[in-house]
């Protein structure tokens, strides 16, 4: 049983509890960064809403915002709902303070126009013309007139800051005009603001797909997570990132299962090196190609442990190679004596909470050695007894 052999590996339960952990980890610190972008938002806007008060409202403190248990993490779901009604406070805060500011805008230039037809009025032509006496016809259209501006004013504040100021320029404009108001400029400005509102809407929803995007991303790290955080953020318009929405949960269920396999070489090489076994630098990233890593022996100059993990299955194979002409005997002697390893091999992949059941067997000699070229040998790490007592040190 010592010829090609193949081990499927499985990572036991509490090992990948604790890997899920780390990938919710992920996730709760991305909304966390959301969060503290949030605030900084407010902040530049001049709010004074408090989102982490809220949070803590909402029984998420300080310290179980940072140092979240295993149970918080499970129900991540939660948390985010909590940022989200955060987020949704705020807007009513934001939404609050446009409407009084774009409010007392349109009294100051009240007063101010105010000021200028009493000035007119004191002049002595005008003294010689008696104040007309308001209408009910005039009050009725100053009561419409104020009803339109209070509706505009709720909508104004759901809009984007560049639409909201000159939009709040008409609304000066007619509210301030001195002749009978114009029914359809007023329907044509109420047409206008509610185009705004309508494309800020799909700007939020746009946001709010590209967040949860991105806390999905979160679970994974590295050129894969950069790669899909960057297409989430470059996507404009919320039917894209809905689109994305495939792609990213796709991707990162590669990078995850891609992690494993580069988790399970590093631990099976930390294994090799405990029994003896050298490495080439490059290794761990061979060993996930078709080319396969090699582990060599002091005792083998001329043979080597092939080492490939399968792209498609939890399968790790290993062969023995000759670099070079090698006597077929003594091919099968190598083979015999790499046996004597493999219950220590899975021995300790089971103390690093991985199992590795032999799979696939042959015996010595059934098959013939390949033949590899061999390695430069000072691009080689060792692992030995003498090196481990020095790593301890």
């Amino acid at each position: 049983m010592s010829g090609p052999k193949g081990y499927d590996y499985a990572l036991n339960e509490a090992l990948r509890r604790r890997r899920e952990l780390e990938a919710l980890g992920g996730r709760w610190r991305e909304l966390l960064r959301q969060a503290r972008e949030l605030q900084a938002q407010l902040r530049r806007e001049g709010l004074s809403f408090d989102v982490f008060a809220s949070l803590a409202e909402q029984g998420y403190g300080s310290a179980r915002r940072d140092h979240p248990s295993d149970a918080d993490l499970d129900t991540l779901d939660t948390f985010q709902k909590a940022v989200e009604r955060a987020r949704q406070a705020a807007g009513a805060e934001r939404t609050r303070r446009i409407v009084e500011q774009t409010r007392a805008a349109l009294r100051e230039r009240a007063r101010e126009t105010e000021f200028t037809v009493t000035r007119l009025s004191s002049s002595p032509a005008s003294r010689t013309r008696a104040t007309p006496t308001p209408s009910r016809d005039a009050d009725a259209e100053r009561a419409a007139r104020e009803k339109k501006i209070q509706s505009l004013l709720e909508l104004l504040a759901q809009t984007s800051s560049e639409d909201r100021e000159q939009l709040t320029s008409e609304i000066v404009r007619l509210s301030q005009a001195r002749t009978p108001s114009d029914d359809r400029a007023w329907l044509t400005l109420t047409r206008r603001v509610t185009d705004a509102v309508r494309e800020q809407r799909d700007r939020a929803a746009r946001d709010e797909a590209a967040r949860d995007l991105l806390t999905i991303v979160a679970r994974v790290t590295g050129p894969a997570a950069d790669d899909l955080t960057a297409r989430v953020h470059a996507a404009g318009a919320l039917t894209a990132v809905e689109r994305l929405r495939p792609d990213v949960l796709a991707a990162v269920a590669q990078a995850e299962l891609e992690a494993e396999r580069a988790f399970v070489v590093a631990t099976a090489l930390d294994v090799w090196r405990d029994l003896g076994y050298e490495a080439d630098d490059d290794f761990a990233a061979m060993a996930l190609t078709s080319e396969g890593g090699l582990l060599r022996r002091d005792a083998w100059p001329d043979h080597a442990l092939l080492v490939r993990v399968s792209p498609t299955s939890t399968r790790i194979n290993t062969n023995i190679v000759a670099l070079g002409e090698t006597d077929p005997l003594r091919d099968t002697e190598v083979e015999e004596e790499s046996c004597g390893w493999i219950g220590d091999f899975q021995e300790g992949m089971r103390a690093r909470q991985v199992e590795a059941p032999l799979a696939r067997r042959h015996p010595p000699g059934a098959l013939p050695v390949q033949r590899r070229a061999a390695p430069q040998r000072d691009t080689r790490t060792r692992r030995t007894q003498e090196t481990q007592r020095r790593d301890h040190l």
